[in-house]
């Protein structure tokens, strides 16, 4: 399955797209984490530090000041370097990669980067708790956009249109790689309604009722529950692709366990922020972390819960982008053979007509 690079392409693209995903993995969990100590107004004053630049603040009272301003200037300084890492990435896509559609997704994630930044700056002038929210589901969509660059830029792109010459899909397939993008479609959307629910929680305001608490943590719950339909359904239509499904196998197993270890964090994350079973809660280990704020246990599964639904959200967009470019090779390898095109009416009983199949995709045909 693997192929060769296509010609007139780089492999610098896909090594810088790899390492602002894994700065933005990084950026993530540490945004977690300043908004679980709720270290968000540590700093006041932005884009400085304390009336310092944000690169000039002195490196002794960062490291051995307050654990707040630690960990909100660290952020700061990890926001940085991810932008400067997507202007890196741009360019290197703008003057290496020959395909349009990829060139304009890395200006998208510039202005995304850049938006983000921002967010992150009237936040702290304006002190609205608004604004953190909205940060807060902005991160998960950049993060998704970056491993799709990071896809699209690597070998493994051409490998299915390799694949079908070798080893063409039946018309039924075909039709079930159909169905089984639409279903990672729906995925993806409400993984990301998952995430906003999930930041609604965090950023609940004080003042709301109890109802309104109890609505959104149950609309939190139906949508995990749809989201594990979604991924399950997802498996079931990969046993129809043949040896093909190899080339989707890796997201699919990596969003099955990463939906598993979210469903324990989320678990966990309710116990530690709201109430554990009676039966824990006075136990020696229940005394010691359970029922201590801010304690090692508690920081970590809750932010962890965070980082988790980005990569969900993250691998839903690679596996669903990897279903695209497989239907597209295959209606290319359809399209191509005279005796799929007669007869006609036989064919679109069981396929939809590989243009009209094409152009309902996510990738052009002519660019990928």
């Amino acid at each position: 399955m693997n192929a060769p690079r296509q010609a007139g392409c780089s492999s610098w693209p896909h090594r810088l797209a790899l390492a602002v995903l894994g700065g933005t993995a990084a950026l993530v969990f540490v945004g977690g984490l300043v908004t679980t100590y709720k270290a968000g107004l540590a700093v006041p004053d932005w884009p400085t530090t304390f009336g310092y630049g944000m690169f000039t603040y002195p490196l002794t009272r960062w490291l051995y000041g307050p654990w707040q301003v630690f960990i909100e200037h660290g952020h700061r300084l990890l926001g940085a370097l991810v932008g400067l890492a997507t202007i890196a990435l741009a360019a290197t896509l703008q003057w290496k990669d020959p395909r349009p559609w990829v060139r304009r997704l890395g200006w998208v994630a510039l202005a995304l980067v850049i938006f983000q930044g921002t967010l992150g700056g009237m936040r702290v002038i304006l002190r609205q708790q608004t604004l953190a929210l909205v940060h807060g589901c902005t991160a998960p969509v950049f993060f998704s956009l970056v491993a799709l660059l990071a896809v699209a830029t690597s070998r493994r792109w051409h490998a299915p249109v390799e694949a079908t010459r070798r080893r063409p899909l039946a018309p039924a397939a075909i039709l079930a790689l159909h169905r089984l993008r639409c279903t990672l479609a729906l995925l993806a959307g409400l993984v990301y309604v998952q995430i906003v629910l999930g930041a609604v929680l965090r950023h609940f305001p004080e003042m709301a009722s109890w109802r309104q608490f109890a609505m959104t943590v149950m609309f939190h719950l139906t949508v995990a529950l749809l989201v594990l339909g979604h991924v399950v359904a997802g498996c079931w239509l990969l046993r129809r692709l043949g040896p093909l499904r190899t080339w989707l196998l890796g997201p699919a197993c990596l969003a099955v366990a990463l939906v598993l270890v979210q469903l324990v964090l989320g678990t966990f994350t309710w116990g530690f922020k709201y109430a554990w079973p009676e039966f824990l809660g006075h136990t020696a280990w229940a005394q010691r972390w359970l029922n201590v704020a801010y304690s090692g246990p508690q920081v970590l599964t809750t932010t962890a819960h965070v980082l988790t639904g980005s990569l969900i959200l993250a691998t839903s967009v690679v596996w669903f982008a990897r279903a695209c470019r497989l239907y597209h090779a295959c209606c290319m390898e359809t399209a191509d053979e005279p005796s799929v095109r007669k007869p006609q009416a036989q064919t679109q009983a069981v396929l939809p007509r590989p243009v009209m199949s094409v152009r309902c995709g996510l990738l052009p045909l002519e660019s990928v």
